[in-house]
């Protein structure tokens, strides 16, 4: 994703929520390229385990799951979804958490209605525990995949393609 233009930023200030392109496949199955999403400004002490955020890094807006905060408030642990790679962001870098996703296809799913909250919860602890140790393997990262693909089409109702 490209950076945000000010008038984006200020029209997510004042109505506390802006739309944006996806344009990557980090967050598949859930988020594909070309999934709108809902962007709804929150500050980072109102995260959860789970949470889909979006933030900026290198100039750019990153959509991860957001796993967890480092003690003290030092930072956030985040991966996408598709590559099971782990980073970290600051809270002055975070832009907002997402609320909704418009499919391409034109399904809408809620992410803060029912299962999407625990799912997420889920989501987010399983990855942290899967992901979080050093060294993180391939064989791990595949697990990773699989294990979200299958809550995914069980829970979520999305099946591989999304």
């Amino acid at each position: 994703m490209g950076y945000p233009s000010e008038r984006w930023l200020q029209r997510l200030q004042a109505e506390d929520r802006n739309w944006l392109i996806v344009l990557t496949g980090s967050m598949v199955p859930l988020i594909h390229p070309g999934d709108r999403v809902c962007v709804r400004a929150v500050g980072a002490e109102r995260l959860r385990s789970g949470d889909i955020v979006v933030f900026r890094r290198n100039g750019s807006l990153v959509v991860h799951r957001h796993l967890g905060a480092f003690p003290g408030g030092d930072g956030h642990l985040e991966c996408g979804d598709s590559h099971g790679m782990l980073g970290r962001f600051e809270a002055a870098d975070l832009i907002g958490r997402i609320s909704h996703v418009c499919k391409a296809a034109g399904t809408m799913v809620a992410l803060e209605a029912a299962p999407w909250p625990r799912l997420n919860l889920v989501l987010g602890r399983s990855g942290l525990l899967l992901l979080s140790r050093s060294g993180v393997s391939g064989r791990r990262r595949r697990l990773w995949r699989w294990w979200l693909g299958q809550l995914m089409q069980h829970w979520g109702g999305l099946g591989p393609t999304g």
